[in-house]
């Protein structure tokens, strides 16, 4: 616990964990075990109960974000890397503008993104993830970021099981529309800031 409330750059390197070692694996079939638990619960509850968990989650995302982002401003280690200029913090607003935008078409168009790219990429961060050579098991922002990518496999799979989305390859231009509009802005910030973003 000596590193609990630490940041990559106060804690002395070798503290991390290895790709594929006991922590990882366990930390990732933990985080897919309480995804498929919540899943199911989400499956038996009845549609406005569902409508409310749907609303919860992205709301108690945005919380968690700014929790984090408050306490690496306390130890004084909030910098460009934390913006949310990478998928899997964008998957953040993408559920929010999902829940929240009236229009269906809004709806539809959020949801496939969800579903198409948010949820594999998250998956993907947590099989080869980039944080966990940097920090211990028991540390804030590693046990975070387990977390959250363990939230960015849940909606999206809500959202499938609840039939709201149901992803077709006519739909593809939803998500090729979506990285046009996002990816060239953070691509000219990254350049003009030199800053490396990573999840």
């Amino acid at each position: 616990m000596e590193y609990f409330w630490k940041q990559q750059d106060d804690i002395p390197f070798g503290n991390g964990y290895p790709l594929f070692g006991k922590e990882h694996i366990t930390s990732t079939a933990v985080t897919l075990v309480m995804v498929v638990l919540f899943a199911s619960l989400f499956k038996r509850a009845d549609e406005k109960k569902q409508g409310r968990i749907l609303k919860a989650i992205p709301l108690f995302m945005a919380a968690l974000e700014t929790f984090k982002d408050l306490f690496l401003v306390s130890v004084h280690r909030f910098g460009l890397g934390y913006l949310p200029l990478h998928v899997c913090s964008i998957g953040i607003f993408v559920f929010l503008l999902r829940e929240f935008l009236p229009w269906k078409k809004a709806k539809d168009i959020f949801g496939e993104v969800a579903v198409i790219l948010i949820m594999p990429g998250a998956l993907a961060a947590l099989i080869f993830p980039d944080w966990t050579y940097l920090y211990p098991v028991l540390n804030f922002i590693n046990l975070h970021s387990f977390v959250w990518h363990g939230f960015l496999i849940l909606y999206p799979l809500m959202i499938l099981i609840n039939g709201e989305v149901k992803p077709s390859v006519r739909h593809i231009h939803y998500v090729l529309l979506f990285l046009c509009a996002v990816v060239p802005p953070i691509y000219v910030f990254d350049i003009k800031q030199d800053a490396i973003i990573s999840s």
